[in-house]
């Protein structure tokens, strides 16, 4: 039996039953809205990579497009949980340590659901601007969060810097957190193009999020460092963008 992914129905389901658990937190306000944006990621991440592929088969052996849909559907798992603060880490791990259970892959031989369950994973980490809240190559001393922020992801951080290397030396910061493949640049292309299902600019859309998470709102409360971030991460990001665009022309 080959493997099996879950769908967006399911997926959509899970999510949206989880915020309703933890809705109390006040991460998440619409469950169902938070849902949509995880859905709608991964369709863009799905359709962007069949469309690289199409042009370029050649590349097959590195990306893969449902492994784009999953990840896309629930790239911002944990910030149901713990908030958007260093939310890759926690989002990783779960799909790593609780994919299989909740059906995010089924079917194959338990290596073949683990080695998709961590090319999924993989594609989390370097989503957005981990790198920047980690404090880069300056890790941990250089992150602007506090060391008490650092030290409630301290154990799954090196806990996936090791599970997700294929040496027996842990990730580097650099390797665990910028996306250096071509599977997780596309994978950032799709959320950062994506407002409410539509492709758009992602200038356009890192404005937005610079200006949603200025201080006196509920967004900056959670994660005050955010927009600092979201500039530091828009050059790298648009040089994404440029790389993709090429790709699928």
């Amino acid at each position: 039996m080959s493997i099996k992914y879950i769908g967006q129905e399911a997926a959509g389901k899970l999510v949206e039953s989880t915020a309703d658990r933890h809705k109390e937190k006040n991460f998440i306000i619409n469950g169902t809205g938070f849902a949509n944006h995880l859905r709608d990621t991964g369709n863009i991440g799905y359709a962007t990579a069949a469309v690289i592929l199409e042009k370029h088969p050649e590349l097959a052996g590195e990306v893969d497009a449902d492994h784009q849909r999953v990840a896309g559907c629930f790239h911002d798992y944990t910030k149901i949980i713990e908030g958007s603060a260093l939310h890759e880490i926690g989002t990783a791990y779960f799909i790593l340590t609780e994919g299989e259970k909740h059906g995010l892959v089924s079917g194959g031989t338990y290596k073949e659901r683990q080695t998709a369950l961590r090319s999924i994973a993989s594609l989390i980490p370097p989503d957005y601007a981990l790198f920047e809240e980690l404090g880069g190559s300056n890790y941990p001393t250089g992150s602007p969060h506090s060391p008490e922020k650092l030290a409630q992801f301290e154990k799954r951080l090196s806990w996936l810097r090791q599970e997700l290397s294929t040496t027996d030396q842990p990730l580097s910061i650099e390797e665990f957190a910028l996306p250096l493949t071509l599977a997780q640049q596309i994978a950032l292309y799709a959320d950062l193009t994506n407002v409410r299902g539509e492709v758009v600019s992602m200038a356009a859309r890192l404005d937005d999020i610079v200006e949603r998470y200025q201080p006196g709102t509920r967004f900056h409360e959670q994660n005050p460092i955010f927009a600092d971030v979201t500039e530091q991460l828009k050059p790298r990001a648009l040089k994404i963008e440029e790389t993709i665009k090429g790709l699928m022309a």
